[in-house]
């Protein structure tokens, strides 16, 4: 009877484990998965999905295809699992991810909105949240470079990361040796990578590559063989190499490192790798400073922000020392990776978590004492809503980058760049004091176009340095101030100094809480020196019209004053002096004064314009008046100019009980001021008219009625209107009072 017992025991050992197809093949699928071999997961999770697995599926299906940027397959399945509202938060993060890849930045600010609900605390969804905002000003900027596809070079699969060497590119290509026999990497089913050298050869003003080769076999073989480096004379190679090797520790992934060769007649030698971490971590995309000490490159070593960082490496001797992060200011708690580095010592990276169009991006950062800036996007048409990488530059102002945006060859493609028209760099510093040295540290500044559309925003350093790079030479600009910033909101005036610490202008609150500085050219240098007198630039103009040969006051007329566009920037109405008064103008701006009247019995008659003394500043034949002050016009200005604390304005309207225009009669009106003190007491006439004359200019004022009025209706509403009729606000009781507060600007 043993026997039996034996086969019960050995069948319980092989039935209690077995698993159901399906349950071994997503098993399998995961496995793949987990080692990155995504290329032989796909299908697996493909037939999985038509099972009770497919929510698992999908999602994984869904990572497979944004991992190896199919972003458009990934979008289909993150659509699925968005309607089927997943519980997963990370879908809803990849999705959006997805989406801003694709450009739909609208619905990835969606995404990204409900990922936020459901993780509060992931400070990464609010960043994200403004890139889907910015890109949309960001577009608006004209574009400073030509970008082209280098044709030939490129190749139906991936080829990207250009560098120079001797007298052509070296890249990075998936392209195969043998189109017969050729091994294939599991991440996407393509040819190993390998290091391709292409010459080039100049033509007129342009030049052109001949189809790649191998650099040596060395770079082409059974491993991916990636980005690379070299140093100043060519002798040696920095470059990333992923070697093959097998592994029964679960969860083994074999891991990118980089490693150096010496060239030796003519062929590559003495291949080893850089220790500068561990075997469990990534180490890739090497980039050499210009002097040869200091190696940049890319890791997932403890110690970063985010996911990949830049890190640097500083030689001593023969060898490398610890590596270092470059810290918050580079790196994001995305990836950042594939740096390289210009002549000047800048530092380019591509990184998908600063402010950008989708994928990578490519920035630029500079150190100084140290000190690292914050990344600046290069912006279109460099930048676009694929992956935008590996640049590099032959010259000041042309170069190549590799990019898998639509229209390319393949997987990735290597383009060229150039200027395409005249560039500057809008530098300078804001300053709370004339005192170069009093900069406003840390203040978020937005630089806008003519328009006021937004183009790019930075934050000043601690010294109020600031600096906005590849702008157009040809176009003006303004810079705002954040007034949502506290720090910024508390001052009453701050100065703008150029990059050599001259001050240019001075800005103070406009009327609407705005610190703007108008009309800059794209080099700051060229503005002149702020003079004492011009430090308060707001200033009120103010006259009279007068009207025929008697000089009568040209009484109850609404005279505009336009920019030089001829948009109306204030309108007021004259009083029965004929006198206008227009507050808080910029005093480096061009203005018009005209009128606005229809009374046929000016049509033969002299207008002039006279100013609070009298004197004559202006005169119009036939009855139209338009007069032009001109910003450069000192002598104008300073006769037409009057100080807010001495001008007196006199504020006119009605009260009506409707909008029907039946007039509040014969009641009592107060005028108060901030304060609540009484200023003036008067009584609506037949119209509802009232009339407070004398008043100061530059405060406000509130006018009142007397709830304890028998003829008020503390229920009912009140309407407002200006000297011509225009309703321009209303009444209602609130905390015990019908009151209407006027700003200096709606003072008549």
């Amino acid at each position: 009877m043993k026997f039996p017992i034996k086969i019960a025991v050995l069948l319980g050992v092989f039935v209690l484990p077995l698993l159901s197809p399906a349950q071994m093949r997503m098993k399998k699928a995961n496995k793949y998965f987990e080692q990155e071999q995504y290329a032989k997961a796909i299908p697996l999770y493909k037939k999985s999905a038509r099972g009770k697995k497919r929510e698992e599926a999908w999602t994984r299906l869904a990572d497979c295809y944004r991992i190896t940027k199919n972003y458009v397959k990934a979008e289909q399945y993150y659509q699925k699992l968005a309607a089927m509202k997943s519980a997963n938060p990370m879908v809803y993060f990849y999705y959006a991810e997805v989406l801003l890849n694709l450009g739909k930045y609208d619905e990835a600010k969606k995404q990204y909105e409900a990922y936020a609900g459901m993780k509060p605390d992931d400070n990464r969804s609010k960043l994200y949240i403004r890139s889907c905002e910015q890109v949309k000003t960001w577009t608006v900027q004209p574009s400073i470079y030509k970008v082209y596809n280098l044709g030939d070079i490129n190749t139906p699969v991936s080829d990207f990361s250009p560098v120079l060497y001797k007298d052509g590119i070296v890249f990075v290509s998936e392209a195969p040796k043998d189109l017969v026999n050729y091994s294939k990497n599991t991440w996407t089913g393509n040819p190993y990578y390998s290091i391709i050298f292409s010459k080039g050869s100049k033509e007129k003003d342009s030049v052109t590559f001949k189809k790649g080769k191998p650099l040596s076999s060395t770079f082409s073989n059974d491993m991916h063989n990636s980005s690379a480096c070299f140093n100043k004379d060519g002798s040696e190679i920095y470059f990333t190499r992923v070697e093959l090797r097998r592994s029964k520790k679960k969860g083994f992934v074999n891991r990118p490192r980089i490693y150096t060769a010496k060239a030796v007649g003519g062929k590559w030698k003495f291949v080893k790798p850089l220790e500068l971490a561990g075997p469990e971590y990534s180490i890739a995309h090497p980039a050499l400073s210009p002097d040869g000490q200091t190696l940049y490159f890319s890791s997932d070593m403890p110690g970063g922000q985010g996911g990949s960082d830049i890190w640097m490496s500083k030689k001593t001797g023969d060898s490398w020392g610890a590596p270092v992060n470059l810290g918050s200011s580079v790196n994001s708690q995305g990836d950042e990776a594939f740096p390289t580095v210009g002549e000047d010592g800048t530092l380019y990276f591509a990184s998908s978590g600063w402010i950008g169009f989708g994928g990578f991006d490519i920035y630029s950062a500079s150190s100084k004492d140290g000190i690292w800036s914050k990344p600046v996007n290069m912006l279109p048409p460099i930048n676009s809503t694929a992956d935008d990488f590996g640049i590099v530059f032959k010259d000041r102002n042309s170069g190549y980058f590799s990019s898998n945006r639509s229209g390319g060859k393949g997987a990735d493609d290597i383009y060229g760049f150039t200027l395409a028209g005249k560039t500057s760099t809008i530098a300078g510093k804001i300053l709370k004091t004339k005192n170069s040295s009093d900069g406003a540290p840390n203040a978020t500044i937005m630089l806008l176009n003519e328009k006021g559309e937004l183009l790019n925003t930075t934050t000043t350093d601690q010294t109020g340095f600031f600096k906005f790079e590849n702008m157009s030479a040809d176009s003006k600009y303004m810079i705002k101030l954040d007034e949502t910033d506290a720090t910024i909101a508390t001052g009453k005036k701050y100065y703008l100094a150029d990059d050599q610490n001259k001050v240019v202008r001075v800005t103070v609150k406009s009327e609407k809480g705005f610190f703007v500085f108008e009309n800059l050219p794209s080099d700051l240098s060229k503005l002149s020196t702020l003079l004492e007198e011009d430090s308060d630039i707001r200033i009120s103009i103010a006259g009279s019209l007068l009207a025929g040969d008697d000089k009568a006051p040209l009484a109850n007329t609404i005279v505009n004053l336009t920019d030089e566009n001829g948009q109306v920037l204030q309108s007021t109405t004259t009083n029965s002096f004929g006198t206008f008064a227009f507050t808080n103008l910029p005093s480096d701006k061009t203005y018009t004064l005209n009128i606005d009247n229809t009374d046929a019995s000016l049509k033969d008659k002299k207008i002039y314009f006279v100013n609070k003394s009298g004197k004559e500043i202006a005169v119009n034949e036939k009855g139209n008046f338009k007069f032009t002050i001109l910003a450069s016009d000192k002598t104008t200005l300073q006769q037409i100019t009057v100080k807010d604390d001495d001008l007196r304005v006199e504020m006119k309207g009605k009260i009506l009980t409707d909008q029907n225009g039946k007039p509040l009669a014969n009641t009592k009106v107060v005028l108060v001021n901030e304060q609540g003190q009484v200023l003036q007491t008067g009584m609506t006439d037949a119209s509802g008219g009232f009339s407070f004359v004398n008043l100061p200019a530059d405060q406000k004022f509130m006018v009142q009625l007397d709830e304890t009025d028998s003829k008020i209706n503390v229920k009912g509403t009140y309407y407002v209107t200006d000297a011509t009729g225009k309703v321009i606000g209303k009444m209602n009781l609130k905390s015990g009072t019908f009151k209407f507060e006027v700003l200096p600007s709606e003072q008549k």
